[in-house]
């Protein structure tokens, strides 16, 4: 059966993180069934070894710069039958125009609403869904909210599932994603070892984390079982957040696959494209507000969790509140938009 292609163009490494290449491997995966998809990188990505082997990967050579790509991909694709996926804060209005020049049918996932969006659908799965946000051409779709949340299919399988019924947190997950530049994996860390009740600490690091030997020395030191994880992929990152009572996370995709699997949430933003979405969690009783990671100290970390640790009522309307969030059926309707554009 003849499979028309999508192209996902994404880039990835210690500076931006990886976010936006796993975004796009959650579509490539809700697509693949029906689409032939391709990842294409900047020649500064690095870590592709993240992208699914089913995946095939083409990258653009160094001497072609931002603004003449649009000429690679014309004489590199035939631009009639393919659609393009962006995902990345590089591709500004000026690039979407270039590409629609060429009649490619483009998508452009956001979390920003700060570009004119030449795209032909615009994805933006944070919660906060305001069209009036947006600057766009008439023809632009916009298809807003967690109902196209990228997420990967057993996350989104997991979602589907019953609520979880609360019986305490004696086990935690902490997953900060990507590099944690400011290594604030170690301070929450150090503020979850003020609790005893907490009897296991799992600790999941990115493949561009530079921290491991700070977070090692205390690991070493303490009298609570702490385990490091790194590079997991999506069976066991999932298996790992299944099997812990609570997590904290950053306000990024990462918070919204806890919330798939159903889990009492501390979460902070560290980065300013997080600031949405987490104002939209904390005012939706979806989290609890650990505020700004880079500014909260361990000892202002200790007394939130202290709040709100064995707050019952809160935690069970939480959990309540997550399944209405997320209801692991956005892979449909993202395949839905692709097939309506090619």
């Amino acid at each position: 059966m003849f499979k028309k292609t999508v192209v996902l163009r994404a880039d990835g490494n210690a500076q931006i993180g990886l976010g936006h290449i796993y975004r796009c491997i959650a579509m490539a995966e809700m697509l693949q069934d029906e689409f032939n998809c391709e990842f294409l990188l900047g020649h500064h990505s690095k870590f592709e070894n993240v992208i699914p082997s089913q995946f095939s990967i083409k990258h653009i050579s160094q001497e072609i710069s931002l603004d003449l790509e649009h000429q690679w991909i014309k004489e590199n694709y035939n631009t009639n039958s393919i659609a393009l996926i962006l995902d990345g804060y590089q591709f500004k209005s000026s690039y979407q125009r270039s590409i629609k020049d060429l009649g490619i049918k483009l998508v452009y996932i956001d979390d920003l609403c700060q570009e004119h969006m030449f795209a032909d659908a615009v994805i933006n799965h944070s919660p906060v869904k305001n069209p009036d946000l947006y600057k766009k051409e008439t023809y632009t779709q916009l298809y807003l909210g967690t109902e196209y949340v990228l997420l990967r299919q057993l996350f989104l399988k997991e979602a589907q599932s019953p609520q979880n019924s609360f019986a305490g947190i004696s086990t935690v997950l902490i997953t900060l994603g990507g590099s944690d530049e400011h290594n604030i994996t170690l301070k929450i860390l150090k503020a979850v070892l003020s609790f005893k009740q907490i009897k296991t600490i799992n600790i999941v690091i990115g493949a561009l984390y530079k921290h491991k030997d700070s977070l090692t020395q205390i690991i070493n030191r303490s009298t609570q079982k702490i385990s490091l994880f790194s590079n997991l992929g999506e069976i066991e990152m999932l298996e790992l957040m299944k099997n812990n009572d609570a997590a904290f996370a950053p306000s990024s995709t990462t918070c919204l696959e806890v919330m798939a699997v159903n889990k009492p949430l501390f979460v902070g933003y560290s980065a300013e494209n997080q600031k949405g979405l987490h104002a939209y969690l904390g005012a939706n009783q979806l989290i609890f507000d650990l505020q700004n990671l880079q500014k909260a100290s361990s000892e202002e970390l200790k007394q939130i969790i202290l709040t709100n640790l064995d707050n019952r009522q809160e935690i069970n309307k939480m959990l309540t509140l997550q399944k209405r969030l997320i209801d692991g059926e956005s892979g449909s309707r993202v395949k839905n938009i692709i097939k309506n554009l090619i």
